[in-house]
């Protein structure tokens, strides 16, 4: 079996990405720098079927792009940045404010037993960009 040997393609040189939309589980913000260094300079299309929070797409900064995620209130939160970025400044300042004013523990509860509360079916695949 033939290795792909990654230091004879050459590696693309990347500024690292430092700011998120959001934190999320497993993301790979930490090591974007290092996988995009591996994308060959020229590609077509760039396809990102695990967005979470989109730390290698924001690192590789593509001209034109197609991204996906399996959890449908994490692909919400993108298309609403897209689509209606206002919206989405709007809902992130009013959980910011309730988690600010009062008991912070209290105030998160809340929020995450409303999320909660919405079935989500989470086998959905969804493009979002």
């Amino acid at each position: 079996m033939e290795q792909l040997a990654f230091a004879e393609i050459g590696t693309r040189q990347v500024i690292p990405f430092t700011k998120g939309l959001l934190k999320w589980i497993g993301n790979k913000q930490r090591f974007a720098s290092e996988i995009v260094s591996y994308f060959p300079s020229e590609f077509g299309n760039y396809f990102e079927p695990f967005l979470g929070s989109g730390g290698v797409l924001a690192t590789l900064a593509p001209e034109r792009a197609l991204a996906s995620d399996s959890f449908a209130p994490l692909v919400e939160i993108w298309q609403t940045l897209v689509s209606n970025p206002s919206l989405l400044k709007v809902w992130y300042e009013e959980r910011w404010n309730l988690c600010s004013k009062g008991n912070h523990v209290e105030e998160y509860q809340k929020i995450k037993a409303s999320f909660n509360a919405t079935p989500i079916d989470v086998c959905i695949k969804n493009a979002i960009i």
